[in-house]
């Protein structure tokens, strides 16, 4: 997936992502550190459908900024728990 930058571009990949009727999200916070003007948040997410089923579960790292007082988003980094699909490709032999 491609990074997404700037508010625009980030409104822009939310709505289209998850539009209405997408799955629930449930996060966790697992740890929240502040460092000055940064903080780091760490933790888990979960998404059900529309039937309460879960749908995926993950991982997430966040790193805030604090600008003219306000604490926003500055990176923002999530990963599936599912295993990668597999591929016809045999995994490279060890060195």
């Amino acid at each position: 997936m491609e990074v997404v930058s700037g508010r625009a571009a980030i409104q822009e990949f939310v709505a289209k992502t998850n539009p209405p009727g997408s799955p629930e999200f449930e996060f966790a916070t697992v740890e929240t550190l502040v460092f000055g003007n940064y903080a780091h948040r760490q933790g888990s997410f979960t998404a059900k459908g529309p039937d309460g089923q879960v749908v995926v579960t993950g991982k997430f790292i966040e790193l805030w900024k604090k600008i003219d007082g306000k604490w926003l988003i500055h990176r923002d980094m999530w990963s599936s728990n599912a295993p990668p699909p597999a591929t016809d490709t045999p995994p490279d032999e060890p060195a």
